[in-house]
């Protein structure tokens, strides 16, 4: 674990335990079992629910992905919201100005942000799916239909882990607080 990873989840906090929450759910419908509820710990499952790995490549590709899109349709609208209101209509903080619409799009801004920050499973799960999917015994339309988003789910879940969308977000925050 890095420590730029609990930084980056601790910024995103309600991203992270929202996440969480879909994966402890997910666990549930898919009937994999689960070790202790606890969303938010200060270690590599902030954001994470510890579980068993599941079985078949279904549910494993089901637990890594569903989880995170649903994280994804929650936040894209935020932060849509959030940047249309800030950055195309205008609408921004003039020092004794302080209107009360420009921190309504700004914490729509912060969540959507948030949220998208937290839509990458573990990169362990991620490789567990990759080699699931790419077992000898796993049909060839099946690699063919998983090749693309198995690759993104692995990318995503190293970039998760070491935070490298904490300098993008930043950014688009100060822009949207200066400009």
């Amino acid at each position: 674990m890095t420590i730029l990873y609990l930084i980056g989840r601790i910024i995103t906090v309600p991203g992270a335990y929202l996440k969480a929450f879909w994966e402890h759910l997910l666990c549930r419908i898919l009937r994999v079992p689960t070790g202790e509820p606890r969303y938010l710990r200060l270690d590599e499952m902030l954001g994470h629910i510890e579980h068993d790995l599941p079985s078949g490549t279904g549910k494993s590709f089901l637990f890594c992905a569903v989880s995170g899109l649903l994280n994804a349709l929650l936040g894209l609208p935020m932060l849509l919201t959030g940047t249309l209101g800030l950055f195309y209509l205008g609408v921004g903080y003039s020092g004794d100005e302080k209107s009360p619409v420009f921190w309504v799009y700004l914490i729509m801004l912060y969540f959507g942000i948030a949220l998208l920050s937290n839509i990458f499973p573990l990169a362990e799960d991620a490789l567990y799916t990759w080699g699931l999917v790419f077992d000898e015994k796993t049909p060839f339309i099946v690699k063919a239909l998983l090749f693309i988003p198995c690759a993104v789910l692995v990318g995503g879940a190293y970039i998760e882990r070491y935070a490298a969308y904490l300098p993008v977000w930043a950014a688009l925050i100060l822009a949207a607080i200066y400009l």
